[in-house]
Parts: C-alpha cells; structure tokens; sequence
C-alpha cells in the first residue's frame, strides 16, 4: 500500500464530498487499492476496512486520536490507540458461514459495500435488516429441501446472523474508554471508514492552503505545487 499523491488526495476528496460513507469509503478503497469502484464494492466490508487500514496506517501513522466525552459527566476525552490494537481482518473469517437451525440449514456470505448500498434506501429498519439478510443467502434448505430467502422464519434469520457476526470480531469495532474524572466506563464504536475520510479531508484543506500561498507568493500554478515533494512545498511554506 502506497501513500495517496497530492493530486489524487484533492480528487477523492472532491469525489466524496458529496456522496454517503458506505460510497466515500469504496471510492477512497478504489483509490488507494489502484482498483475499480465497481470491483471494490464486491469485496467484504471487512476486506474493504483492511484497505482503509492500511491507508491510514502509510499516509498518517500508526496510532489514532480522536476526542470523546464522557456520557455521564460531559468531560471531553482525548483518546490515543495503535491501529495494531484493533481485530484484524482476515480473509478466512470472510467466506460462507453455515448454521443449522431446528431442520433449516442455512449459508451465508459476509456482507460486501454493494449489499449496504442496495438496501440504504429502505427507510424501515427491520425491512432494511431483513432484505440486507435476504442479499446475503447463498443457501437454504428445510429438511434437505432448498427455500428462498423469504421463506425463513425470523428466529432462524437472527441465529444465521448471530454466527455470521462471530465469525467476524473485525467487522463492528467498539473501543472501551473510561472518564478519568468521574471513572465512568462506556465504549464508542470506531468506524475506520469515516476516519479516514476526516483524515483526507484535513489533508486536502491543508494542501489547498499550501497551493494558495504558494501560488500567491511564487506565482507556481496548482499542478507545479502539487507535483513538488511534501518536503519541498514544506521548505517553501516556512521560507518568506
């Protein structure tokens, strides 16, 4: 995994600026992967977040900060952790997941960007839930007998979906904290995807302030600037 270009920076942010998460984070995938939007959207939501990881980890480091506040006193904390602290993704945990269920034995595959797009705009919850459930059946038999997706029974849906999730300790990240003033203990979940994202974003910010004084002070257009070296439009910035 290589580290995004200038260039590249300020047009997946551009890209995602005005899409939802579930598509900022293929794109920003696509981007760093060198790979199709389209191709990306198949892999699992997990495999994608690896990508992410690994952006992260080569364009701003190993370890993540972020603030948080205690939900019982209202102080704000500052938390710090590595990216090695979190699950890792691995491709093994990803594949089909049988359950057997009383005389239903069902198969599911782990959920990919294109299954959370597809039923992003079923405004019910439980309708969404269920038709993102429906998406991910591979197979399902009564009794040996084959069934569609719409005709298993909720109680054998909730238990498919109960293995699909243990199967995946990466898949939905919480990360425990405690206030230091009132020692109260919650967690947050962390959603690599929009961090990154945040991460990019003020990356672009600062490379559209070193375009513009550049430019101004210099008279350099906006494709010089950006084809400089970091550490040369750093010299240039700290020099009058």
């Amino acid at each position: 995994m290589h580290a995004l270009d200038a260039r590249t920076v300020l047009e997946v942010v551009d890209r995602v600026g005005s899409v939802d998460p579930c598509r900022a984070a293929v794109a920003i995938a696509a981007a760093a992967s060198h790979a199709d939007e389209a191709l990306v959207a198949t892999l699992p939501v997990a495999e994608r977040d690896r990508q992410l990881l690994a952006l992260q980890h080569v364009m701003f480091g190993p370890v993540v900060r972020c603030v948080s506040e205690c939900p019982a006193c209202r102080t704000s904390l500052d938390v710090d952790f590595r990216l090695d602290d979190l699950p890792q993704a691995d491709a093994r945990r990803h594949g089909r997941v049988e359950t057997s269920h009383g005389a239903w034995r069902v198969t599911l595959r782990a959920p990919a960007s294109r299954d959370l797009l597809a039923v992003a705009m079923i405004g019910d919850p439980a309708a969404a839930h269920r038709a993102l459930f429906e998406r991910l059946v591979e197979e399902a038999l009564l009794a040996g007998e084959a069934q569609t997706p719409d005709r298993i029974p909720a109680a054998v849906a909730a238990a498919a979906i109960a293995r699909l999730a243990a199967t995946q300790p990466d898949a939905d990240v919480e990360v425990a904290l405690q206030c230091s003033d009132c020692a109260h203990a919650w967690s947050v979940p962390f959603d690599i995807a929009a961090y990154v994202a945040a991460g990019l974003r003020g990356h672009a910010r600062e490379l559209m302030d070193a375009v513009h004084l550049l430019a101004s002070r210099y008279g350099w257009s906006e494709d010089q600037i950006l084809a400089l070296p970091p550490s040369r439009r750093q010299y240039y910035l700290a020099h009058d």
